[in-house]
C-alpha cells in the first residue's frame, strides 16, 4: 500500500461550471487507477444549508433567492465566528484518520480560500473554468461574483467534452499523487 500525505483540494468556479462533475471524475478515476486512495468531498456551505433546512428553507432548486440567502447567512457566520474555517478544520481532523486521503473542499469566497490555505499544509487550489457558466451568472451575491479574485494553483478548462474533462481530472490526480507521494 502506497502512503502519501493527506491532501486538501479546494475547488471553486462559477455556479454550474462543473465542480461536482470534476470531483466525481476524480473520485471514480481514483477508485479505478489508485486503489489505495480515499477521496471525499465537503462544502464550506454545508452547515449553512443544514441550518436553512432546519428553518424550513428547502433547496428544491438552487435558484437566485436560495443562493443569495445561503451566501448572506454564510457571510455573517464567517465574519462573526470564522464558521467556514472552523468547520473545515474539524473535517480535516477527521480526514487525518484515513491515510492516502484527498479531501475536496468547495469554497467560493477568496478570503476564505486564503484563510484555509494559510491554516493547513498540503493544500491545492483549483478553479474550474467554464465560459458558459460565467456568462450565465445571475445570482447577485458576492460569493458567486468574486470567484475569480484569487490566484489558483490549477485552472481546469471545462469548455470541451466530458471526455476532455475526464482526461484533465486523471492528469490532475496523477500530479497531486506524484507531488505528495
Amino acid at each position: 500500500m502506497r502512503i502519501f500525505d493527506n491532501v486538501m483540494v479546494i475547488v471553486n468556479g462559477f455556479p454550474r461550471s462543473g465542480k461536482d462533475e470534476f470531483f466525481k471524475m476524480c473520485a471514480n478515476i481514483g477508485i479505478d487507477r489508485f486503489p489505495d486512495l480515499f477521496i471525499s468531498k465537503i462544502s464550506s456551505v454545508d452547515p449553512v444549508k443544514r441550518a436553512m433546512k432546519e428553518l424550513g428553507i428547502e433547496m428544491n432548486i438552487k435558484d437566485d433567492a436560495y443562493r443569495n440567502t445561503a451566501s448572506e447567512i454564510k457571510r455573517i457566520w464567517d465574519e462573526n465566528y470564522d464558521g467556514s474555517l472552523n468547520y473545515i478544520k474539524s473535517m480535516w481532523r477527521r480526514s487525518l484518520i484515513t491515510p492516502n486521503h484527498v479531501l475536496f473542499v468547495d469554497i467560493r469566497e477568496p478570503e476564505n480560500i486564503k484563510k484555509v490555505k494559510e491554516s493547513f499544509e498540503n493544500v491545492i487550489t483549483v478553479f474550474i473554468d467554464r465560459k458558459e457558466a460565467e456568462k450565465n451568472l445571475t445570482a447577485g451575491n458576492e460569493s458567486d461574483q468574486n470567484v475569480k479574485k484569487f490566484e489558483y494553483d490549477f485552472v481546469i478548462d471545462n469548455n470541451g467534452s466530458i471526455l476532455d474533462l475526464r482526461i484533465k481530472s486523471r492528469d490532475f490526480l496523477k500530479q497531486i499523487i506524484n507531488k505528495y507521494e
